[in-house]
């Protein structure tokens, strides 16, 4: 799932901003996510909803990248991984960056596992 979704950011938002818990879980399992993976995602996007609106707003809004140019998460990310990234680490288990995967959002050097990944050939 991880490896085939580099950028989860906008397709994760729409499925969580779904009105109701049934259509958000259809939309993350659509997305190849299990059941169980549905969920933590599901309840992470609600949580950062609560916590995070204002400024997860104003960066859809304004359109700002992940990240600034100084590297750092823009506040909504920022935000989510302070508010919402301890509960879901380990509510999902698996994240891209404890997989050694490396996704649209820039990371520090340190913050993503090497892991060396083993593709059948």
């Amino acid at each position: 799932m991880y490896l085939e979704r580099p950028d989860l950011t906008g397709p994760a938002r729409r499925c969580a901003a779904l009105p109701l818990k049934p259509w958000s879980l259809a939309c993350f399992r659509d997305l190849g996510f299990t059941e169980a993976c549905a969920l933590a995602w599901y309840w992470n996007g609600r949580n950062t909803a609560r916590e995070c609106l204002a400024p997860c707003l104003w960066a859809w809004v304004a359109g700002e990248p992940s990240n600034r140019p100084d590297g750092s998460l823009n506040d909504c990310l920022r935000c989510d991984e302070e508010r919402s990234g301890p509960v879901f680490k380990r509510a999902a288990g698996r994240t891209r960056r404890n997989s050694g995967i490396i996704s649209s959002i820039g990371r520090a050097d340190g913050e993503v596992e090497a892991v060396v990944q083993g593709y059948p050939p």
